[in-house]
């Protein structure tokens, strides 16, 4: 266990995680303002809404973009969901359901072998009508519709931009013997995409070694409107007297539902209480400790309860015999961006090779705790619990390595990656001109 200063943190360590953006601020406010945004074409099975993780980062990176200049081919739209003011059509891969039963992997892998019909060519090009894309834009999740994206692309001779959260053959697993192909099939899309959007260092130097070619770092964007708990809350004393009230938000897949059960004891010995604003529930009853609080609509609406319902938050990765080794080492958790600017104390777990582990450690910026010890968690959130000091020295730590993550710089650099992409077609255009 262990919080640390940030002044503690080595040169070139803070490198490889500050934003960099690709262009200086003054080529990109200069290219905002002379040339103007190409028109983008989404192709995607996560569409900007405000449902899920993967819809919501991408809402914010596109809310302000001119709504003429963008469409969105892909999934519905929930009908709970806000989206951008701009045209969707609908397209859904054939037999898409199978994706969320137990037939998934079998799905992928006749899909790998090419005997699921694909998206077609076709059906994007009826969608487009008469708008002229200039940079193509997918997500790279879900094959279909990122190889579509990928095809469309190519035969119109666009520059293509991918977005990768996740690595692709985890988040869809096909049977052993078919890896190496879909390896390759993903690569020819990686390798011809103009630009390569990672969501961690980590992630950008795994596909840099899986397909051969380097891409760019783009941290997951939290929402501007988040404004941090007011510091006035003195003496930053318990919702609750004698309980320390943890918030834990997000989707409890990916070991973090496991692990918050593996910790109901500590929780309890800790005189915790631990309210989870998720659709989910854990597999245990533990009504004494855990008030499930359900999703709502609005991840700002969410956060707004957080800060008024909780004394601090968590991130909780499981450990290796709960699986998910090969997500945590190259995955960066949105939450962790969000959860840094709420102005409370962090509490992030888990082992230390977990990306959000090795961030909050190297900018000390939560409390962290790395070994799997029952006796350690207990001593580590009793004394959160016990001390209104260490809550207020935690809440500053956050604050300050909230900085980091800022949403304007993380979309200027979105933005930036679109000028260039589109900058790239026109000078192969001009190319090729002077050559004929």
């Amino acid at each position: 266990m262990r919080t640390a200063l940030l002044h503690g943190t080595s040169p070139s360590s803070r490198r490889e995680y500050s934003l960099e953006p690709s262009c200086s601020q003054d080529a990109l406010q200069s290219a905002v303002l002379q040339e103007g945004l190409p028109n983008l074409l989404l192709i995607s099975q996560t569409i900007p809404q405000t449902i899920n993780a993967g819809d919501i980062l991408l809402y914010r990176l596109l809310k302000d973009y001119p709504p003429e200049k963008l469409l969105v081919i892909g999934s519905p739209a929930h009908h709970e969901a806000s989206v951008l003011n701009c045209r969707y059509e609908t397209m859904q891969a054939p037999l898409e359901r199978l994706e969320r039963t137990r037939l998934a992997r079998l799905t992928a892998s006749l899909k790998v072998l090419g005997l699921f019909p694909r998206l077609s060519q076709r059906t994007i090009r009826r969608h487009v009508g008469q708008f002229e894309p200039e940079v193509v834009l997918s997500i790279m999740q879900t094959h279909a519709y990122y190889d579509v994206a990928f095809r469309f692309a190519q035969s119109a001779g666009l520059p293509l931009v991918i977005v990768v959260y996740d690595v692709p053959e985890d988040f869809e697993r096909v049977y052993g013997f078919l890896q190496s192909v879909q390896r390759r099939k993903n690569a020819r899309v990686y390798t011809y995409a103009t630009k390569r959007l990672c969501v961690s260092p980590e992630m950008n130097r795994s596909l840099h070694h899986a397909y051969g070619v380097p891409g760019h770092v783009l941290y997951p964007n939290r929402s501007e409107d988040l404004i941090p708990r007011p510091a006035s809350d003195e003496p930053f004393g318990l919702k609750e007297p004698g309980y320390l009230t943890v918030g834990y938000a997000g989707s409890l897949a990916y070991g973090y539902g496991a692990q918050l059960t593996r910790m109901i004891p500590a929780f309890r010995e800790a005189h915790v209480k631990l309210r989870i604003y998720s659709s989910g529930e854990l597999a245990v009853e533990a009504n004494d400790i855990v008030t499930y609080c359900g999703r709502l609509p609005l991840a700002e609406k969410t956060w707004s309860k957080v800060k008024e319902e909780c004394d601090a938050v968590i991130l909780p990765y499981c450990w290796p015999k709960d699986g998910h080794q090969a997500l945590y080492r190259v995955h960066f958790p949105s939450k962790l961006s969000e959860y840094l600017a709420l102005g409370m104390p962090v509490i992030v777990l888990g082992p230390e090779y977990a990306t959000g582990v090795k961030w909050a450690k190297e900018f000390q910026a939560a409390l962290t705790i790395t070994e799997d010890d029952q006796a350690l968690w207990i001593k580590a959130l009793t004394l959160l619990q016990g001390s209104a000091c260490l809550r207020r020295e935690l809440s500053k730590q956050a604050l300050a390595a909230a900085k980091l993550f800022d949403p304007s710089e993380i979309r200027n650099q979105f933005l930036s990656h679109l000028h260039e992409a589109a900058f790239a077609r026109f000078n192969s255009c001009v190319e090729e001109s002077i050559k004929n």
